[in-house]
């Protein structure tokens, strides 16, 4: 590159992104856990006669297509821990799985991993990002490992690393930027190009 790398715009930049990305999860944990919350209200205020359509399981242990629970099964479910289609709960496991810990096709959680895996401590996935803390310091958590690793320490064939302790085939860091990973960092965040004065 012959234009000159600003490890400073970097970092901002960086912070940037984890800070849109953590009120884009905000917004998608509010919405997954609506209907655990109407359910919690509704029998809070006794109106669970209202008929509900579907096949809706609650209990314990439960299972059904859309099921509530300590322990939950289901096509959609809900529950400390979840097993379905689509997994909400401290601990998931679907296709797509929002929880504390989940494992899925889609995952999105504090820890996370699947084939997209989003974790703020740490996400292992084909294209995993784990965006740690902001407005801390130090900043904590950010582990990612992937083909595709986006993170505060980042490891993977093609990684974006807020620090030199991430690791890549190609990698963009203020370490390290490899013509490779900037192409494609650049191209998808287009923010990283004013890193280059």
């Amino acid at each position: 590159m012959s234009k000159t790398f600003s490890s400073e715009t970097f970092k901002k930049t960086f912070d940037a992104y984890v800070r849109n990305w953590h009120i884009s999860e905000a917004v998608l944990l509010i919405l997954a856990f609506l209907p655990f919350l109407a359910y919690g209200i509704a029998e809070y205020l006794e109106f669970s006669w209202i008929p509900i359509m579907g096949d809706i399981t609650f209990g314990a242990i439960s299972s059904g297509i859309v099921s509530f629970g300590a322990v939950s099964f289901g096509v959609v479910s809900f529950g400390a821990v979840s097993c379905g289609v689509i997994a909400i709960g401290a601990v998931s496991c679907g296709m797509i799985a929002i929880g504390t810990v989940s494992c899925g096709i889609i995952s999105i959680g504090a820890i996370s991993a699947g084939g997209f895996a989003f974790g703020n401590a740490a996400a292992v996935g084909l294209i995993a990002i784990s965006t740690g803390s902001t407005g801390v310091t130090p900043r904590v958590g950010g582990n990612a490992v992937g083909i595709i690793a986006i993170g505060r320490q980042a490891s993977g064939f093609y990684a974006l690393s807020y620090q030199n302790k991430g690791n890549g085939v190609y990698q963009f860091s203020p370490e390290r930027q490899d013509i490779e990973a900037v192409a494609l960092f650049t191209r998808c965040l287009r923010k990283f190009k004013k890193v280059y004065a």
